[in-house]
């Protein structure tokens, strides 16, 4: 069946030009609809396990300013005129319901997944600290996996639940505070935030009344037939030859690099898998990643490192951390710059002179602030961070 799109995603952005969340929330979206759309569809085969192109991906901006769920309900529209969509979850989930909606006969191959999506208003409502404390995100995150079989026993449910072919999308929006109040810093080095990829801007597009033309009007009907024939692919993608020499090249580099050390980086490789999918199935129905598509799904992924970097840096901070983050913020608020004695009577409760001393050494060596000297005393300016854009031109 032929495509009435050459280019899924490109259209999809063109479709949304006239609504207000920023281009990377609504190509996000995208890539999330079609990474629905495939479930366990097509995979790549690593021999001991199978890596599918499902997706966790949560829009973060401080409330009313990038229309968020606006952008999201979008792709969530397309994804429910898609034949025999999967189970679509609400909100506020228990970890009761959602053993219990995907568990399935194990005596009885209905020909059923234990699969879901969740398009979530709120992500801290739907992953806050209840999930934490009752075991919900361990649950979401053996769903993530896609485990072929599953047997889960446990005090949640009274008894056992069997799911079969499992797999889990989540796309949800939430603003930075929320993230900050909810999430435990200890579940970054665990395993379900550190699959999250957050995407995050603070300022939507000007427009006041958004619109669609009646070329965007088809251009969403064609993009609901191509999410059609996009829902029937089958089968294991491969990586061309120069593709493989490419990913063995990236992988054994950022293994060298310093954010190796992060739990949440340290899953960049995969992630960047799962998005060429997504990007192959934008294109054509050939199951084939070719180096094309794993340099743009590497663009994609830097672009959005800066948005990610606030939040992991506020789960992986230690005590040192929040205090440096909070001096920061000080000298951010004064850029006319601030001298070292008012920085000390700024900070005096929580950092003694020699902590102090240390913080602001390593603000001026990691490029945060910059110091000027004077007869008396020295002054520290925050050095100005370069303005956000989203770059989706490639796409």
């Amino acid at each position: 069946m032929g495509r009435k799109s050459a280019n899924w995603l490109s259209d999809y952005l063109a479709m949304t030009e006239n609504q207000k969340s920023p281009p990377l929330f609504h190509l996000w979206t995208g890539v999330f609809t079609i990474a629905a759309t495939l479930e366990r569809n097509v995979y790549m085969n690593w021999d001991f396990f199978k890596l599918f192109p499902n997706m966790l991906v949560v829009l973060v901006a401080p409330p009313g300013r990038c229309a968020k769920t606006t952008a999201l309900s979008i792709g969530r529209d397309m994804l429910r005129q898609v034949p025999n969509p999967p189970l679509v979850l609400s909100q506020k989930v228990t970890p009761q319901f959602l053993i219990k909606e995907l568990s399935k006969d194990p005596n009885n191959d209905d020909g059923t997944d234990s699969s879901a999506i969740c398009f979530s208003r709120e992500f801290t409502v739907l992953v806050g600290q209840d999930a934490f404390n009752t075991g919900l995100t361990d649950i979401l995150g053996d769903l993530y996996d896609c485990p072929e079989k599953e047997e889960y026993y446990g005090t949640i449910i009274r008894g056992k639940a069997f799911w079969r072919r499992g797999c889990l999308n989540i796309a949800g929006a939430t603003t930075p505070t929320h993230i900050k109040r909810v999430i435990p810093r200890a579940e970054l080095g665990g395993g379900f935030v550190s699959r999250v990829i957050f995407v995050e801007r603070d300022n939507g597009r000007g427009i006041a009344r958004p619109f669609m033309t009646e070329a965007q009007r088809k251009i969403r009907e064609a993009l609901v037939e191509d999410l059609k024939t996009i829902r029937l692919l089958r089968g294991e993608y491969r990586l061309t030859k120069e593709a493989e020499k490419w990913y063995d090249e990236f992988y054994f580099e950022q293994e060298k690099s310093i954010k190796w050390t992060s739990e949440y980086t340290a899953r960049f490789p995969q992630h960047i898998l799962k998005i060429s999918m997504c990007l192959a199935a934008s294109l054509t129905d050939t199951l084939l990643l070719t180096v094309e598509h794993l340099e743009l799904a590497n663009k994609m992924l830097t672009e959005i490192e800066r948005s990610m970097t606030p939040v992991v840096q506020h789960l992986e901070m230690t005590q040192h951390g929040e205090h440096a983050e909070r001096v920061l913020s000080i000298i951010r608020s004064h850029p006319e710059g601030l001298m070292r004695s008012a920085i000390s009577r700024a900070t005096w409760r929580f950092a003694q002179k020699r902590d102090l001393d240390g913080i602001l050494e390593q603000l001026v060596e990691s490029k945060e602030i910059e110091i000027r000297r004077f007869k008396q005393g020295h002054m520290y300016l925050p050095i100005k961070e370069e303005e956000q854009g989203d770059d989706t031109s490639k796409v």
